[in-house]
C-alpha cells in the first residue's frame, strides 16, 4: 500500500515558487515561510523540507549547502591519506582532599539542635 502524500505536487510546486519569489524580492523578512505556509494551508515544517530538497537539488558543484552532511560524513567513504589527529589529553590535575567537620564541632545552642532534628 502506497503512502498517501498529505499536499498535492501543485501545492508543493506553488508555495515553494512562491517562497523563492518572495526571498529575492523581500531578502530581511524572516517571517516568509510562516505567512507562504498560512496562505497555501500547508504545515511550515513541511514547506522547510520542500525548500531544503530544493536548494540541495539546485545548489552548484563547487558550493555545498549549509545544511548538507558534515564534511566529516560526507568524507568517511573514502579512506583518507592521513588519520584524524586524537584529541590532546589533559594532565590531571591535583584534587584537593575532602575537608571534614572536626567531631569536636556542636551546634551552640540547644534549640539549633532540636530544629536540626526535625
Amino acid at each position: 500500500m502506497p503512502f498517501e502524500q498529505k499536499y498535492t505536487s501543485e501545492t508543493r510546486d506553488a508555495s515553494l515558487a512562491r517562497v523563492l519569489e518572495r526571498r529575492s524580492a523581500e531578502p530581511g523578512n524572516r517571517s516568509i515561510i510562516r505567512e507562504t505556509a498560512d496562505e497555501f494551508e500547508v504545515g511550515e515544517q513541511s514547506l522547510r523540507g520542500w525548500i531544503r530538497a530544493w536548494e540541495k537539488a539546485n545548489a552548484p558543484a563547487d558550493e555545498p549547502v549549509a545544511a548538507a552532511a558534515p564534511a566529516s560524513v560526507a568524507t568517511s567513504a573514502a579512506p583518507s591519506p592521513t588519520p584524524p589527529e586524537a584529541p590532546a589529553r589533559r594532565s590531571p590535575r591535583a584534587r584537593p582532599a575532602p575537608t571534614l567537620v572536626s567531631p569536636s564541632w556542636r551546634p551552640r545552642s540547644p534549640s539549633f539542635a532540636a530544629t536540626a532534628r526535625l
